[in-house]
């Protein structure tokens, strides 16, 4: 397991402990050595989009040298606000190794109620798709992909077929995997040749694996453990890292 995707609304609903204790998983997460994303899908006008660039990424010098409350890797944002909402983040990107990765096509059924209009004879999700790029530029990292990904969803094998042709130095979260209908034979096509290029995150299908079991969720621990394992063997049928 390359990676952990925390996500903040699950921490947020609990009030000022649930951040509190979002900020210590994010820190013991580092501390093992994981890539830690946010996923915050922070998405607002220039002047607070800035400052949601500050609070993932910033550091808050007041509460001590080069403190950061939110200590990440990348979070998730939302670009359907245009190029404005997302330029706040890019210096960080730039200056500071960090990643975004910018919602295009998710998961979620309804999606297909906006991202999938057509608009000046090509689909919305397909229109984004080409922003990331470009605002990806030239912030490349050490393996060659840029650090403006994209999120594009399991369910959608064809598409992240068309994207990885299209874009061969384009990052992919491939979120949906399992509880959402993702598959293993779905998402092998968000990998390059040498399989890179992807990262396939699976959230209730770990979390939830327990409840497959008829117990109380005293074990979830070991459930959890075992539907990762069930997962990496998987994706290992479809997927050669070489």
């Amino acid at each position: 397991m390359p990676a952990v995707k925390v996500q903040s609304a699950c921490f947020d609903a609990l009030g000022s402990s649930g951040v509190a204790a979002m900020q210590e998983v994010l820190g013991f997460a580092r501390e093992l050595g994981y890539y830690v994303l946010l996923d915050s899908m922070r998405g607002d006008v220039p002047g607070t989009a800035e400052l949601c660039a500050r609070a993932a990424f910033g550091t808050v010098e007041e509460a001590g040298p080069g403190y950061q409350p939110y200590p990440c890797d990348a979070v998730t944002i939302n670009g359907y606000l245009g190029g404005d909402s997302v330029k706040p983040f890019l210096p960080y990107c730039r200056d500071g190794g960090k990643s975004l990765f910018v919602l295009v096509k998710t998961s979620n059924r309804s999606s297909v109620e906006v991202q999938d209009l057509l608009t000046g004879g090509r689909l919305v999700h397909t229109a984004m798709a080409d922003l990331v790029n470009r605002w990806g530029g030239e912030l490349y990292g050490a393996c060659g992909y840029s650090q403006v990904a994209a999120v594009v969803g399991a369910p959608y094998p064809e598409l992240l077929k068309s994207l990885r042709a299209k874009y061969d130095r384009m990052f992919f979260l491939v979120p949906g995997y399992g509880a959402q209908g993702g598959t293993a034979k779905n998402v092998q096509y968000a990998f390059d040749r040498f399989g890179h290029g992807a990262i396939v995150c699976a959230a209730r299908s770990l979390l939830s694996a327990w409840k497959k079991t008829g117990g109380d969720g005293r074990d979830y621990v070991s459930c959890a453990r075992q539907a990762a394992e069930k997962m990496r063997k998987d994706l290992g049928k479809y997927i050669i890292v070489m």
